[in-house]
């Protein structure tokens, strides 16, 4: 064996750093452009539909995700791991798929068969049998597609995400306006799976074939990812279920519109870097050290952006909530003046599954699912049955705080590091968001105070506002510390980059 062999090349994590950030850029660029178009359709739907039409799809989706997520073999996380995967290997996931989509369905249907009786509404059971049919389009979907995103290569995904869905806002609008039926955002997801379908076979051509060949080998490795998959997604589906089982549809769907509204802005700041951090961090494992600092890097970077992002969202979601859905969803309002905030905070920590995962620690993350489930499940139910819709936000808003120390804890274990070093990796953002909210609450009576004429000149000056105050704060923060490397730094690095004119060659 070469003795230079497992020596790290510091030219090739800076390398994989630019890449990642690159790939980062790319999935942003992605998820804007997806929500801009997921938005544009909930905005014209929610003009012909009806707070109980959403509740009773919100309802339908969370079981169809729930079981989705509950038999979660990751696929793309298993692609990934092997780089290059071999044939056998690739026909062994997409049987594993195709097996899963189909025991999927037949759950759906067994659901749809009782839906009456488990939601108290005739209208759950086509809904469930309608979207029965997704996971079927789902699983066939062709594993070799996903080595594009183990080569950080996402340009593929960009257009298949959009032509996925632009289809089905053009089904799902075109229905609602000749039917004004619910069934139109079923029709939606199901004419954007199947185009998903057919390009990841146009863009990567493979011939899969039913074969288990590699099943012991693949399944050592998605095992316990399979265990953080199934609590994941009972920690994450069951609110709404739960809710539409309580409440009733309308304030599931008031509820359910907000929920997903509240994350909006930090969720689509750190997902991308949370994606692309994955592919990264698998090409580095033999080096803890630069795995180390390629996420305390990520953290720096989302406290920078996912966390103000979050608090400015819960300033400026009265009047916009107002302009783009209508005064029919104002209770959204106070429900996302709740969560955005906590949002962002627990964004910070977006790239801690990563992290695990890449590190080999899924059991840990498992055993951290296992323990925030049984917290947060008791305590959503007593919120909701004694304080209704507001219970269930605020009870939502202590999960996602609990949830942040968990994750905290787990850093500890995984890394070996003080447990609170990612929070002082983001004490200047965090120290700046505190004083941007203090200087929007003090300004909030001068908001007020804008005509509704001008209604789009509050938000804009809140924004503006908050933005500046934020980034003064920080450039304060980081000179009287000596101006350290960081995301400040780096910033005005880029701007630098950005605004030095080009010389002609």
């Amino acid at each position: 064996m070469n003795a230079h062999q497992n020596i790290p090349d510091p030219s090739r994590h800076t390398d994989l750093s630019g890449r990642i950030a690159s790939a980062s850029a790319t999935v942003f660029m992605l998820q804007v452009t997806l929500r801009l178009i997921g938005l544009l359709n909930t905005f014209i739907l929610a003009r012909i539909l009806l707070p109980d039409d959403f509740g009773l799809v919100a309802i339908g989706i969370s079981v169809l995700q729930l079981i989705q997520n509950l038999t979660d073999i990751g696929v793309s996380q298993t692609v990934i791991r092997y780089q290059n995967p071999t044939d056998t290997k690739l026909n062994t996931i997409f049987t594993l798929s195709l097996l899963r989509g189909i025991a999927i369905a037949i759950v759906l249907i067994l659901i749809a068969l009782n839906a009456t009786f488990l939601f108290q509404d005739p209208r759950v059971q086509v809904l469930i049998l309608g979207l029965s049919i997704i996971p079927l389009l789902h699983a066939g979907i062709n594993p070799k597609y996903f080595q594009f995103e183990g080569q950080l290569d996402f340009t593929k995904e960009f257009f298949t995400g959009v032509t996925e869905k632009m289809l089905g806002v053009v089904v799902s609008v075109t229905i609602a306006l000749i039917w004004q039926t619910y069934l139109a955002i079923v029709f939606g997801l199901i004419a954007g799976t199947l185009v998903k379908l057919i390009l990841s076979y146009f863009l990567l051509p493979f011939r899969p074939r039913l074969t288990l060949a590699s099943f012991s080998e693949i399944w050592g490795f998605t095992g316990w990812l399979g265990g953080v998959s199934f609590v994941t997604s009972l920690n994450n589906k069951l609110d709404v279920i739960m809710m539409g089982r309580i409440l009733g549809p309308t304030p599931t769907g008031i509820f359910y519109i907000a929920d997903q509204l509240a994350g909006m802005a930090s969720t689509e700041i750190a997902s991308p870097i949370a994606r692309a951090l994955y592919p990264g961090l698998s090409q580095i494992q033999a080096d803890s050290e630069a795995m180390l600092r390629l996420f305390l890097r990520s953290t720096e970077v989302l406290g920078a952006t996912a966390l103000p992002a979050g608090i400015g969202f819960a300033f400026v979601a009265d009047t916009l909530i107002v302009i783009l859905l209508g005064q029919r969803w104002a209770e959204t309002i106070p429900i996302i003046q709740i969560l955005a905030p906590v949002f962002g905070l627990t964004c910070c920590f977006s790239s801690m599954y990563a992290f695990a995962v890449a590190k080999g620690m899924t059991r840990a993350l498992c055993i951290r699912e296992i323990i925030f489930f049984m917290i947060k499940v008791p305590l959503f139910l007593w919120a909701t049955l004694n304080y209704g819709m507001m219970g269930a936000a605020y009870a939502v808003f202590g999960n996602a705080l609990i949830h942040f120390a968990l994750s905290l804890l787990l850093f500890g274990k995984i890394s070996r590091q003080p447990f609170w070093l990612p929070i002082w990796r983001i004490r200047r953002s965090f120290a700046a968001c505190v004083l941007m909210a203090l200087s929007l609450l003090i300004l909030s009576p001068v908001f007020s105070n804008i005509p509704m004429s001008l209604i789009l000149v509050k938000p804009l000056a809140q924004a503006t506002i908050g933005v500046s105050i934020f980034a003064l704060v920080h450039y304060v923060l980081w000179s009287i510390e000596g101006r350290p490397p960081g995301i400040e730094a780096d910033a005005l690095q880029l701007g630098r980059s950005l605004t030095k004119p080009k010389t002609k060659s």
